[in-house]
């Protein structure tokens, strides 16, 4: 019977959840310094962590030292603070990112719309430099959700129990956090706290009881998620008009799905330039080969003097369907060709054909030739599947 005819059905409600508390957790030692390891650790037993909605909250300084120019921040300042950040569940590792900052930026620009713009601090294309500082006390303060941050928490919503670790590695410079208007202007960052916050939730007697049976028969659960494996190659051979770069060999259950492939001209580690903006370096074809297969099918022709990057628009536009919870893209066509991200769709395959070894390549062409300073970054995003052992607390790769 479908539901418009179920007029004698009682109302129901969801009392499975008690109640409910947000509570903070502090690291174990308070150095916030570059090159510092920062190690946060959750463990309550007597209730579920809704891990996935937890967020860091991050407050410091920044004052100007030096220079006539203003210092601002730049978008997804936050996560610039940081040079990688992993998540261990009972010891295991489940999710690393390297260069978190880069990462986010280029999920940000492919998923975010601008509910999520307006509900992340640091981030927001439209006003990058939102009111996250105050400039009469130089303090700033930031919360940015995990789920920004690392992969998992982007896709697995449900709860988690067991001890968890958030473990972040402080960058070696914070130049890429804010952005000064002259050369001669000199920026201090100091961090003074870090916290995390995490919603704990206590079920009632009778959800309490079922989830005891369950955890009793050790059952599996398991956990799967996209991770977003982060690739770089620091520089090109000026002058030259193609380049091929071997990105990693890996087994068969790495399989990417999804390759994005972005460039920069001196931008990272320079203090004057927006650390944000992906450059097209006149790029006019771009090819993943996957052992003997490539990606696409057909060479791209690009000329992006000529607003001719129709094709690889549209790559976009499908990933950010497919991917992002609003409908509305965050670059348009005409800002595409400052903000150009190259998304090769490589989950079409066979993996029959493909053997224990997976050996990916990129194959890049540029009509005038690389100029000097130019560097490349590959997103690589594959299936992951963790399996976690309630009772006997072991934590192994499914897939």
């Amino acid at each position: 019977m479908s539901e418009e005819l179920q007029i004698f059905q009682d109302p129901q409600f969801d009392t499975s959840v008690i109640r409910e508390e947000t509570r903070t957790y502090y690291p174990f030692v308070k150095s916030f310094k570059n090159n510092d390891e920062i190690e946060i650790t959750v463990y309550q037993q007597d209730a579920l962590l809704q891990i996935s909605e937890a967020a860091l909250i991050i407050e410091g300084t920044l004052t100007k030292t030096a220079g006539a120019g203003d210092i601002v921040f730049t978008n997804n300042a936050g996560a610039y603070l940081f040079y990688s950040i992993s998540f261990e569940l009972n010891g295991k590792e489940l999710d690393r990112v390297r260069d978190p900052g880069t990462v986010s930026s280029i999920r940000g620009y492919l998923c975010y719309g601008k509910n999520e713009e307006h509900s992340m601090a640091g981030w927001n294309l439209n006003s990058p430099h939102m009111v996250i500082y105050n400039a009469a006390t130089k303090t700033f303060i930031l919360r940015i959700p995990l789920c920004h941050l690392l992969g998992i928490f982007y896709d697995y919503k449900r709860v988690m129990f067991g001890k968890q670790t958030l473990r972040l590695l402080r960058a070696r410079t914070d130049v890429n956090c804010y952005k000064v208007t002259t050369a001669d202007t000199v920026g201090e960052l100091t961090i003074t706290n870090i916290e995390l916050k995490v919603k704990n939730l206590f079920l009632n007697d009778v959800q309490k009881l079922n989830l005891l049976t369950q955890i009793n028969e050790d059952k599996p659960i398991l956990i799967p998620f996209r991770q977003w494996e982060f690739h770089e190659l620091p520089t090109f051979t000026e002058g030259s008009t193609k380049e091929i770069w071997s990105v990693k060999t890996c087994t068969n259950v790495e399989s990417p799905r999804y390759v994005i492939v972005a460039f920069q001209k001196g931008r990272k580690d320079v203090k004057t330039e927006d650390i944000m903006g992906f450059d097209n370096v006149d790029i006019s074809n771009l090819k993943v080969h996957i052992n003997s297969e490539y990606y696409p099918y057909e060479d791209m022709n690009l000329n992006f003097d000529g607003l001719k990057y129709t094709e690889v628009y549209n790559m976009y536009l499908r990933f950010a369907k497919m991917f992002a919870t609003n409908s509305t893209p965050s670059i348009t066509y005409p800002l595409f060709n400052t903000t150009s991200l190259f998304v090769i769709d490589c989950s079409k395959s066979d993996d029959s054909l493909k053997s224990s070894t997976i050996d990916l390549k990129l194959e890049i062409e540029s009509r005038k030739g690389f100029p000097r300073g130019v560097r490349a970054y590959c997103v690589v995003v594959h299936d992951r599947i963790m399996e976690y052992l309630p009772l006997s607390g072991v934590v192994r790769s499914f897939i």
